[in-house]
């Protein structure tokens, strides 16, 4: 993929597990708003749905870096390509849940990757 500017990134976006992101870019003020639905839980083997508002900014000077958060323990960040005429949002994302002990601590984090493309316009 090559680095695009970018003129917004408003819009649907899905990635490979299903998952809908679906982005308002504030182009004045940097900042990102929208919500996120998925069927993939915050624990493993967890498949409630779930539809949280996310919030986010990104860098004017480089607009194809947003970094979007949601949920109360996670949050996105990743960069915007466009090759081909494809669209894509490559993503790294952090979760956090909650764990009963100080000792079952190191369960709490995962660290994962995901790849969202723009659903057409």
């Amino acid at each position: 993929y090559s680095v695009t500017k970018i003129a917004h990134l408003s819009g649907v976006w899905k990635n490979e597990l299903g998952s809908i992101m679906t982005l308002k870019f504030e182009p004045t003020n940097s900042a990102l708003s929208g919500t996120y639905k998925s069927l993939v839980g915050e624990h493993p083997h967890d498949t409630k749905e779930l539809n949280e508002p996310l919030v986010g900014f990104y860098n004017i000077k480089e607009p194809q870096m947003p970094t979007i958060a949601f949920w109360s323990c996670s949050a996105f960040t990743g960069q915007y390509f466009n090759e081909n005429n494809q669209e894509v949002i490559k993503t790294t994302w952090i979760l956090r849940s909650s764990e009963p002990s100080l000792g079952q601590d190191w369960e709490g984090t995962r660290v994962g990757t995901d790849i969202f493309l723009r659903v057409a316009k």
